[in-house]
């Protein structure tokens, strides 16, 4: 009987082990230099084909101390987030694994700058929306 209790008792750490390395915790921080007091900053997981949005967590903006925000959210494989910020901008990013600790500055208004560092793939998504909408109002 003993030998069973241990072997699940075993078991139950070595599940719960190889789920804590799977689901890390991964912080995105930074400034929003547009942002009023009680406003927050939301990550969400985003899928691209059917425009759904999984909700995964928000920190308020701390506007005492130069508008800055720090948040944290459970990440398990690369994926697309959507980060939502005051003045209805959203910021799309590409984070991989070992992109733990991002820094990401913006304006706060919808379309506003943006400054992205600790993520190389979010830094490149970025390039390439700035790219397109250029290349859209020329065309246009």
């Amino acid at each position: 009987m003993n030998h069973r209790l241990f072997s699940l008792l075993l078991f139950c750490l070595l599940a719960g082990a190889s789920l804590h390395a799977q689901m890390t915790a991964h912080a995105i921080s930074g400034r929003v230099e547009q942002a009023a007091a009680g406003e927050r900053v939301h990550i969400a997981r985003f899928d691209p084909v059917t425009q759904e949005r999984e909700d995964l967590a928000s920190t308020p903006i701390d506007t005492a101390n130069g508008n800055r925000y720090q948040l944290y959210f459970p990440f398990a494989e690369p994926d697309l987030f959507e980060l939502r910020l005051p003045g209805r901008q959203t910021v799309l990013l590409a984070i991989d694994t070992g992109q733990t600790h991002i820094e990401l500055n913006a304006e706060g208004k919808r379309g506003g700058w943006v400054e992205i560092q600790g993520s190389p793939d979010s830094e490149l998504l970025q390039q390439y929306e700035a790219f397109r909408k250029e290349s859209y109002e020329r065309l246009v």
